[in-house]
């Protein structure tokens, strides 16, 4: 039975214990934050084309050199306007922003850096002066892990940081080697044979979504990078098998009418991220994306 306190009707429990079931617990979603609507903290508007978000200025001025600069001086037409208008983003991008930055209902912040906003992130992040926010998406990157992450997630990422964060790789060395990284472990993942059924499924599903997919997906079958047992760089143009495994290269040509799944031994996948030092993976799949 449930004690009740003296003074309310509200049971201890409640308040004092963990839930134990799940009527005990919160409903689903119910912890996101509105941010069309005002609140006690967030009051200020950003207006982002047809939408309008209110936030904390106090709380975006503490994490984010740009606001704190604008809310602190009162020569910038944002702070004595007491509003602030965005017209070369989306409403979704700066969206994902607010949300990143701003704890929930509950006074809690979620798990904000996700394969489907990182490049988002690190984008605004940069455009924004979010320090603490882009160092913790640079560490998504660096310790991705797409073997432990569903096979879509992988792929929209890798289609992410291929098309999303151009501009910022030629500024930041730091970014453009995590990004390395984090492409290369999405290939790794891609082009596993034990992944070749769901990676065709995928492809069968998301192609007609954004021609850009299509690309990558094209990508990781035909170009000349990418198939079983790669030569290396050097031993390319000699004409020679590959040299980590000692084995002649069967080229295999690209049939439309059948499904094909290419994929590189260990060695030689190493050796193709090597040979291209300091050169984002993507530019080993020019030929067929762009």
């Amino acid at each position: 039975m449930t004690s009740y306190s003296h003074r309310s009707q509200f049971p201890i429990n409640v308040i004092l214990i963990q839930p134990y079931y799940d009527h005990e617990t919160f409903p689903s979603l119910s912890d996101l934050v509105d941010f069309e609507s005002t609140s006690k903290h967030r009051q200020f508007p950003i207006h982002v084309k047809d939408k309008v978000f209110y936030i904390d200025a106090e709380l975006f001025a503490k994490h984010s050199d740009y606001f704190k600069t604008m809310f602190e001086n009162k020569y910038f037409k944002e702070s004595s306007q007491g509003k602030l208008e965005i017209f070369d983003e989306t409403p979704e991008d700066i969206h994902q922003l607010i949300t990143a930055i701003s704890p929930n209902y509950l006074g809690l912040y979620p798990d904000d850096v996700t394969e489907q906003n990182v490049c988002t992130l690190l984008r605004l992040c940069d455009k924004y002066l979010v320090s603490n926010l882009k160092q913790c998406s640079m560490d998504f990157l660096n310790d991705y892990d797409a073997s432990k992450r569903p096979l879509d997630l992988v792929l929209r990422l890798l289609h992410q940081l291929c098309f999303s964060l151009q501009a910022c790789y030629d500024h930041d060395e730091i970014l453009k080697e995590n990004a390395n990284l984090a492409m290369y472990s999405c290939l790794n993942e891609l082009m596993k044979p034990a992944n070749s059924k769901e990676f065709f499924k995928l492809r069968a599903e998301m192609s007609n979504e954004d021609k850009n997919l299509q690309k990558i997906f094209d990508a990781i079958i035909r170009s000349n990078a990418i198939f079983e047992h790669r030569l290396s760089y050097d031993e390319e143009v000699q004409g020679l098998g590959c040299h980590q495994c000692s084995k002649r290269t069967r080229v295999t040509r690209f049939n439309h009418g059948k499904s094909l799944m290419l994929s590189l031994c260990k060695c030689c996948n190493q050796e193709i991220i090597f040979q291209f030092t300091g050169i984002l993976i993507l530019h080993l799949l020019e030929p067929q994306i762009y």
